[in-house]
Formats: structure tokens, sequence, C-alpha cells
């Protein structure tokens, strides 16, 4: 017992000693962090005391300034007034000088609009007399067409009687195919009710959409007139900032409107071409409409198209569902698959736990044997605490050393606070004090602000008035200089002028003083206006100067009033030379038209020469440069002479064929039920259009599919046969050598029709292939000749054949009237069917109306002839 008494009064002083010193170590840091913070409210004071310094020396510096800002703003005042009178009697002169000058513009422009006025009546009146000699020109014209058609018409009636007799033994033939045409149709009919049907609803459905479109347009429109009502609030200041500019401006624009009279006046002319050439279109628009009554029947297909895309878009949309539902399995298989994973986690947790248990089993073992070792262990250690004991004692004297040693320090702590007290109260005082001077301090930075602001309000007054008044930085009348960014008229304006003697001294800043004392008594300086008005301004009575400077540049307005006469007498010639070629276009014009009837005129030729030949199979057309309205008349010679079946081949090659001739290649394919060839080479077609061909050939009825070879053509097959070949080629770019030479040859015939050796005598041109070519192209196995639209009502070809034979016996009965009594041979092969005979007729007009082969039955194969062989 009584040792463990001694080793707790140990412990006991052991930790009264350890909090002993822990206190002295606080006492020793508060007391450096007190000394600390006198230091530094010590310095803080000083630099407060310093600024407050500093400021008071700044306020002295502003009251100065303001002073002797006070004293200048007096003197300047006083300057201003003086210089405002100055200015005032200028401004009369000027508005005086001003008021004579726009009378002189005014005048100006009066004889200049009454000039152009009149330059335009001779315009109008020279056009219109040039129109009334062009329309009698034309009526006359037009006299000699009607009396050439009458005769033509006379001898077409005979000819129209003979084919009456032939029409009826036609017509029994044509209304039993009518009679099955009429049947078809009214099938077509009513799928094409049922499709309109269809279109009506889905157009109901658009509207409705298109009527919540325009409403959306609606409020979008509102919105916009709303940003432009603040957008016009924003441009009203930016107007009344740009108003000092608007007189300039107006001297411009009036210029301007002089330009815009005589380019009217050229409009005008212009317009009058334009309604020539729109008249003109507006026949090529006749024409157009036909080919657009086919392209109706292509829209109802794209219609069909429509709907199937509609049914595709319903299974697209089936498909996202299923899509959707796999999505949906594949997260509950996640699921599943997490919660698996979770389960297993479970399992080796427990196990890890079980490890974890045996371990601390065999960990409690081990502390029951150290618990054993550490009672022995505390037996050794009593015998050691019995050898302390003495050192303990030895710790208690030193202990109450220790403790008077503490009580001196804390009678040291008590004097440290005290101090600290009245260290705070000091710091109280100091921050009053500096919140004083904070106070003063913006006070003063306020009244700072307040007296910049009106120096910087003078000042911008002052500035305005300089501005307004024209003065310099000294108070000084600043000379009003000219100006311009755009012209050179100030660089122009270089006067001479006299100056004798010193009667008109120079002022002391001006840096020609000095060269004028050198001078003679009589000099002419030459000088720019500016520089004029600078010395003026500085004069006491400018007026006399700027009279004599006025005078100068009246004369030298005469002068420039004179050269503008002589422009406008150039003017005047550039007019008639554009008059000039005018009058060489319309030469151009009429050029241009007679080469196309030339053309017309040589091409009906050719066709006609190789139609009234015996066998005419092919049709010859390379190198005659034919375009889109050249393709229509040659189908409409072939449809007048009937001879649709008889065209095995046709050859195009080295024309002007382009995309605008693509419906009229289309419906010479569909027309010519018999063409097994034809040539497209070196034409102007694109890729688009050639492919367009293709495929409207692969959606004829009885092909099954188109092929290129390595020569560059097209085969169309039905199976094993092949029905058409298309020798596309290569396709190039319109070529100026083929214009160049037409012109040539139709110089050529103008030529010889003056000298008289062409006798009036037309040459028939007949280009023909040889037999070994022809066989080469219509290569393929024998038998019925089929067409691209089918075979037809083959049972019609044997009337037709018994019609045929009958005409020929009855020509040749007849004297042999169309043939000139010469008879011709006709050329069987075997590789083509028996053709037609036919009489030699003469060249028929170009065909112009059209209507439908009621014949035909299927409609791509639906072509058209002539309304005068038309069944009546």
């Amino acid at each position: 017992m009584a040792d463990n008494f001694r080793v707790n009064e140990i412990t006991f002083l052991q930790q009264q000693n350890a909090s002993i010193f822990l206190r002295m170590e606080k006492c020793e840091h508060e007391r450096d962090e007190a000394l600390a913070l006198v230091k530094s409210w010590r310095e803080r004071r000083a630099d407060f005391e310093k600024s407050f310094e500093l400021t008071k020396n700044k306020l002295k510096s502003v009251k100065d300034i303001m002073n002797n800002n006070s004293s200048e703003m007096s003197l300047k005042v006083e300057h201003l007034a003086q210089m405002a009178k100055q200015n005032q009697g200028l401004l009369t002169v000027l508005e005086q000088l001003e008021t004579s000058k726009r009378e002189i513009e005014v005048a100006e422009r009066e004889r200049k609009e009454k000039m152009t006025r009149l330059a335009v009546i001779e315009r109008e009146f020279k056009s219109a007399k040039e129109e009334a000699s062009q329309r009698a020109q034309d009526a006359r014209a037009q006299l000699l067409k009607l009396k050439e058609k009458l005769r033509s018409e006379g001898e077409k009636g005979s000819q129209k009687r003979t084919d009456l007799m032939n029409l009826e033994a036609r017509v029994k033939v044509d209304i039993e195919a009518l009679e099955q045409a009429v049947q078809v149709v009214k099938q077509k009919n009513l799928e094409y009710v049922t499709r309109c049907n269809r279109d009506d609803q889905v157009h109901a459905a658009l509207e409705s959409e298109r009527v919540e479109l325009q409403r959306e347009l609606d409020e979008l429109r509102e919105l916009r007139v709303a940003k432009q009502k603040e957008l016009k609030t924003e441009q009203d200041t930016r107007d009344q900032f740009g108003r000092g500019k608007a007189v300039l401006m107006k001297e411009i624009d009036q210029e301007e409107s002089l330009l815009l009279s005589r380019k009217s006046a050229l409009a005008s002319a212009e317009t009058t071409s334009e309604q020539i050439q729109q008249s003109l279109r507006a026949q090529d628009r006749n024409i157009r409409e036909a080919a657009d009554k086919t392209y109706a029947l292509m829209d109802s297909l794209r219609a069909e198209n429509v709907e199937y895309k509609k049914a595709e878009s319903e299974d697209t949309s089936q498909e996202k569902r299923v899509r959707n539902l796999e999505k949906t399995c594949q997260n509950h298989t996640a699921k599943i698959n997490i919660e698996i994973t979770g389960r297993e986690a479970a399992e080796a947790e427990a196990k890890v736990k079980d490890t974890e248990s045996g371990g601390i089993k065999r960990k409690n073992k081990k502390l029951e044997e150290g618990i054993a070792e550490a009672q022995r262990a505390a037996e050794r250690k009593q015998k050691e605490i019995r050898g302390l004991l003495a050192e303990v004692n030895a710790v208690q004297a030193k202990n109450a050393t220790l403790s008077s040693r503490i009580d001196a320090g804390e009678e040291e702590i008590n004097g440290s606070r005290g101090q600290l007290a009245g260290l705070e109260e000091t710091c109280k005082e100091l921050t009053e004090s500096c919140s004083d001077l904070r106070s003063r301090i913006s006070m003063a930075n306020a009244s700072n602000g307040q007296h910049r602001a009106k120096v910087q309000q003078l000042k911008n007054e002052l500035a305005f008035i300089r501005r307004e008044d024209g003065l310099d930085e000294s108070g000084r009348q600043r000379p009003i200089l000219i100006h311009s960014n755009d012209s050179t008229l100030v660089e122009k304006l270089q006067i001479k002028h006299s100056s004798i003697g010193n009667s008109f001294p120079l002022a002391r800043s001006s840096p020609l003083r000095e060269a004028s004392l050198s001078c003679p008594l009589k000099t002419t300086i030459e000088e720019g206006i500016n520089h004029f008005l600078y010395e003026a301004q500085q004069q006491r009575n400018p007026v006399p100067m700027l009279i004599e400077k006025i005078a100068q540049l009246l004369e030298v307005l005469h002068f420039e009033q004179k050269s503008a006469d002589s422009y406008l007498g150039d003017l005047a010639k550039s007019n008639s030379l554009v008059a000039n070629l005018r009058q060489l276009n319309l030469d151009l014009t009429g050029k241009k038209s007679t080469m196309t009837s030339f053309k017309t005129e040589l091409i009906g030729n050719v066709v006609q020469n190789q139609i009234e030949a015996s066998a005419a199979t092919e049709m010859v057309l390379t190198g005659l440069l034919m375009q889109d309205g050249d393709l229509h008349d040659v189908m409409g010679l072939i449809r007048a002479n009937g001879c649709q079946d008889q065209i095995y081949g046709v050859h195009l090659g080295k024309n002007l064929i382009d995309d605008n001739a693509t419906t009229t290649l289309l419906t010479m394919l569909h027309e010519l039920s018999y063409l097994k060839y034809i040539d497209l080479r070196e034409n102007q077609l694109s890729k688009e259009a050639l492919k367009m061909v293709e495929s409207q050939l692969r959606a004829m009825d009885g092909v099954t599919q188109t092929a290129h070879t390595a020569d560059g053509v097209l085969e169309v097959r039905s199976g094993n046969q092949i029905r058409l070949k298309v020798n596309i080629g290569e396709q190039g770019v319109c070529r100026p050598e083929a214009t160049a030479q037409l012109i040539n040859i139709i110089d050529s015939i103008e030529r010889k029709a003056i000298e008289g050796t062409g006798g009036g005598q037309q040459q028939q041109l007949r280009t023909q292939r040889s037999d070994e070519e022809v066989k080469n192209y219509l290569e393929g196995p024998s038998g019925v000749p089929v067409g691209l639209g089918g075979p037809g009502d083959l049972s019609a070809l044997d009337h037709q054949r018994s019609a045929v034979a009958s005409q020929e016996s009855s020509v040749l009965s007849g004297g042999r009237r169309y043939s000139g009594g010469k008879d011709r041979s006709v050329s069987r092969k075997e590789s083509f069917p028996k053709p037609k005979r036919k009489a030699t007729r003469e060249q028929l007009p170009p065909v112009v109306e059209r209507a439908p082969d009621p014949k035909v039955l299927d409609k791509w194969q639906a072509g058209t002839y002539t309304k005068s062989s038309a069944p009546e």
C-alpha cells in the first residue's frame, strides 16, 4: 500500500510540473504576441500620419489649380464674345454668296432637264418611226405568204381527194381498234379516279399543316415588326447626327438622277427588244405544251411510288418497335446478371469473415500469453519503483524551487497585462482618428471629383465653342478650309493671282512671308484655294480678297461650262454610235433568221429525199447541226408520209442535240415501232439525260434488261433478242466551227443565186449507208419484227398490205401521175420486212398541229400524226 501511495504521489507531482511548464510557455507566447501587436500598431500610426500629410498637400495643389482655371475662364469668355461678333459678320457674307450660287445651280439644272427631255422625245420618235416601217414590211411579207399558201392549198385539194378514197378503207380497221382502245381507257380511268381520291386526302392533310405553318410565320412576322420598331428608334438618333451631311448628299443625288433618266431611256429601248423576244418564247411554249401532257402521266407513276414509300415507312416503324423490345430484354438480362454477381460477392465476403474469425481466435490466445508475461514484468518493475522513490525525493526539492520561480513569472505576467490594457486604449484612439481621417479623405475625393467634372465640363464647352466659331487653342480664328474625301477638286483649284507690293500682307504665322519679301513688286504666285483662304482670314478686312477670288472662280466655272458643252457633243456622238450598233444587231438577227430557215429547208429536203427513196429503211442525218426544233420537224414529216413502220435505223451523229431534246428523242423511240438502231455520237447530251433515256427504255413493256458494250453502245433486250441498239459514243461541248460552216454555206448559196449559176434548181441530197453496214447493225434472230411498244395488232398488218396492193395497182393503171412517167425498181432485202411502195410527191410544209394516234393501245407507243391524215 505504501508503495502504491508513493507511486501515485510521484505521478501527481509529475503532472503538476507538466501543467506548470505548459502555463509558462503560454504566458511567454502571449507576451510575444502582445509585443508584436504593439509594434504593428505603431507602424500603422506612422503610415496614417504620412498619408494625412500627403492629402493635405494635394488639397492645397487642387485649390491653386481651381483658382488658376477660374482666372483663365474669365479671360477666355471675354475673348469668345469678341470672336462671336466677328463670326456673325462672316456668316452674313457667306449666306449672300450661297444664295447666288444656288440660283446659278437651279438655272443650270433646269437647262439640263430640258435637254434630256428633248433627247428622250427624239429617241422615242425615231423608235416609233422604225417600228412603223418594220410593221409595214411584215404586213407585205405576210401578204406574199398568204398568196403562196393559197396556191399550195389548191394543189393539196387534188391530193386530198385521192387520200379520202384510201381513208375509207382504213376507217373500218380503225373502228375495230378504237373499240378495244375504249375498253382499256375506261379501265385506266377508274384507276386514275381512285388515285385522285387518295391524292385529295393527302392534299387536305398537307393544307392543314400549311395553315399551322402560316400561323407560325405570322407570329415571327409580328416579332420582326417589333424589332424593326426598335431599330427605327435607334436609327432616328443616327439620322439627327447625319442631317448635316444630307445637304451634300442631295447634290450628289441630283446628279445621279440625271444619269438614271438617261439609263431609263436606254431601258425603254431594251424593253422593246425584250417584248419581241417574249413573243418568240411564247411560240416555243406552245410547242412545249405537247411535251407537258406526257409528263402528266409520269406524275401519276410518281404518286404510286409515294404510296410505296409510305408502306416502307410503316415497315421501318414496326422494325423500330421490335428493336426497342429487344433493348428492354437486354436490360432485364443485365439486371439479372448484376444480382447474380452480388450473391457471389456476398458468399465471398462470408468466407472472408470466417477466415478472419479464425485469425481473431489465434490472436486471443497470443494475448493471454502476453498478459502472463506482463504480470511477470510487473513484479520486476515493483523492484525498480523502490529504487525510484529515492529519486522522487530529489525531484520534490526541485519542484519547490520551480514553484517559487512560477510565482515570480505570474507577477511579471500581471504587469504585462496592465501594459496590454494601456496599448489597447491607445489602439482604440488611433482607430477613431483613422476613421475621422478616412471620412475627411472621402469628402476631399468627392469635392475633387466635382471640381474635375466642372473643369471637364468647362473644357468641353470651350471645345464646342471653338468648333462652332472655328477657333484654335490660342483663341484665334481658325481658317475655313475646303476638304474632300472622294474628289480631286481641291487639287485642281490651283489659281494664279497677282500680288502688287505689300497691299495684302501675310500673317506672322504664314510660312510664305519670307518668300514674298524676296519677290519683285508684281509677281504671280500659283497656290491652292486652301492656302489663299488661310491668308485671307488672317487679314483684318478679307472681303476684297474674297471678291477677287470669287471672280477668278467664276472664270474657272465658265471654262468648265465650255468643256461640259464639248462633253455633251461627244455624248451625242456616242449616242449615234449606239444607234448604229443597234441597227447592226437588227441586221444580225435577220441573218440569223435566214440561216435558221435555210437549215430547216435543207433538213426538210434531206428527209424528203430519203423518204421518197424506194427502200427508205434508214434516216441518215449526220452533220446537219440539228437541234430540238429540227427533230420535231423531222418527226412531223415522217408522220405526214406515214412511214413510221418502215424506218429501222436513224443516224443523228455530229449534231447539236442537247438535254432539251430528250423528250423528242423519247417520242421518236416510241413512235418508230420497228426501230433497231439509233446513232447519237458526238452530240451534247449530258450523263443525266442519257440515264433518263436508259430508264425510260428499261420501263418499256417487254424490255427485260439494258447493257452497255465496250464500244459505247446501249443494247435494249427482251430475253435473248436485241430489240434496239443506241450508239452513245463520246459526247462533247458545242463547237463554234459548226455555226461558222453554216454561215459560209449560206453566203455561197446567196452568191450563186445572184450570179445566176444555180439555175433555180436544188440538188437533192441523199446520204445512204452500204448494205454491209446495215446488216451489221441489224444482226439478230429472224421472225416477226417487234417494236418497243410490243407486237401490237398483227391482224391489222394484213389489212394494210391488201390496201397497199390495191393502191399500187390503181396508181400503175392511172398513168403514173406522181412518178412523172418513170418506174422505180424496189430493192428487197432478206433482213428487212417488205416495205410499202409510195408514189413521189412534192415536199410538204413542216407540221405544227398534232393529235394522238388512236390505233395504238400502249400509251408509250402512242405517236402523233397530222390532222390532214386523221380519220374524219
